[in-house]
């Protein structure tokens, strides 16, 4: 059961958990069941992992729910929890959420007020893998230059090129 639907614990689709949806047959526990009532089972089968995925929905409605104002005693709340918890490996997280405490907060200022899109290292993320690609695909560049002039034509959209050098030479 855990094996074959482990990824329910991990989904925050609410769509695929609606007790009204339709119900199927399962070989294994010989009955008809939906993905809600896998959930159920799963977490009926051991305490800590009730709690564990209690506190992964508390997260989940952490980052969902707050705002720059109240992101500081929501995650004090969510470290507190995280420390009383009886899961062992759950003390270790909340001790990486409090060495983090500031960026986590400052991950709610709000940068684009027409789309509220919240401030975050994606686009500086995606740059850096696509570098890693390009050098990773090329087997290694010895010319500096043409390694730069690589990543920029890639990087950005506007780019173009040329069937000939527009480069002067200075004499």
């Amino acid at each position: 059961m855990l094996k074959k639907f482990n990824w329910l614990l991990f989904s925050n689709n609410n769509k695929i958990f609606d007790e009204n949806n339709e119900k199927k047959y399962n070989r294994v526990l010989a009955r008809y069941c939906n993905y809600s009532d896998l959930y159920t089972y799963m977490l009926e089968i051991d305490d800590e992992l009730e709690k564990a995925c209690e506190l992964k929905e508390d997260i989940v409605q952490f980052y969902t729910n707050c705002n720059y104002d109240n992101a500081k005693k929501a995650l004090e709340q969510i470290i507190t929890d995280f420390r009383s918890c009886p899961v062992e490996e759950m003390s270790p997280f909340a001790n990486t959420l409090t060495n983090w405490k500031t960026e986590i907060i400052n991950s709610f200022i709000i940068v684009d007020d027409k789309s509220k899109r919240r401030m975050n290292t994606a686009i500086v993320e995606n740059r850096n893998k696509t570098i890693k690609l390009i050098k990773h695909a090329s087997n290694g560049y010895l010319n500096w230059e043409r390694f730069r002039n690589r990543i920029l034509f890639s990087l950005n959209d506007d780019t173009t090129y040329y069937f000939t050098c527009i480069r002067k030479d200075r004499n």
